[in-house]
């Protein structure tokens, strides 16, 4: 016979056993699945990589959530600067083949932008964006 038999059963007449988890315990045990569950969410945090070509950026809109990395990798064969289009945020120069690791916070403005100086001289101008959701394709 079980200590803490109270004469209840279950769904199949096993018997239920009922405890009383003091409060100091209750309190650890809280605070210990807390902080498994902010592990957790931690690991879940992914790297997401946007490649700089020569005119744009593959991709050029990038799905993410909150505690995930950016790495801008460089293959445009020249030195590149990424930069917000109201910009607050920006990096660079980055060096032909060279990358950049940047943590994604939802208060930064979602629209980078790029320039090439084409060989007659011309400016062209590129942009990605940065949505903070899950991609259409995740479904």
């Amino acid at each position: 016979k079980t200590s803490n038999w109270r004469g209840r059963t279950g769904r199949r007449g096993n018997p239920v056993v009922v405890m009383s988890i003091p409060l100091p315990v209750r309190r650890v045990l809280s605070l210990a699945s807390f902080i498994v569950s902010a592990l957790v969410t931690t690991a879940a945090a992914k790297e997401r990589v946007v490649i700089i070509l020569a005119e744009t950026y593959f991709p050029t809109v990038i799905y993410v959530e909150t505690g995930d990395r950016l790495r801008f990798v460089n293959y445009s064969g020249k030195e590149h600067v990424v930069r917000s289009l109201d910009g607050s945020w920006s990096l660079g120069p980055l060096a032909a083949n060279s990358e950049h690791l940047v943590d994604v916070d939802p208060s930064m403005a979602p629209v980078f932008l790029g320039t090439n100086i084409g060989l007659m001289g011309s400016v062209h101008e590129f942009r990605g964006k940065i949505v903070f959701d899950r991609s259409p394709l995740a479904n």
